[in-house]
């Protein structure tokens, strides 16, 4: 019985985890679209602050935040 109440209680967390990442992937999206669209300075600081938040809630493993803002400064870099 006990076993069920640890499997309820995992669905119910899992559930809400789901909604938590959902909402930062989808702003993380936004930013970086908005970003490629018109890079700048400002951009850059907003998607690199949410992919970090992202990376240490575990959102997002910290080597793919990494690589997401490696792409992104050199996005900002080349166009100047």
């Amino acid at each position: 019985m006990a076993n069920l109440k640890a499997s309820i209680r995992g669905i119910r967390v899992a559930a809400r985890n789901r909604v938590r990442n959902l909402k930062y992937m989808t702003q993380i999206k936004k930013l970086i679209k908005s970003f490629k669209a018109a890079p700048t300075a400002e951009g850059l600081r907003k998607a690199v602050s949410i992919l970090d938040k992202a990376a240490l809630k575990g959102i997002l493993h910290r080597n793919n935040a990494a690589r997401k803002k490696s792409q992104l400064m050199k996005l900002l870099f080349r166009s100047k």
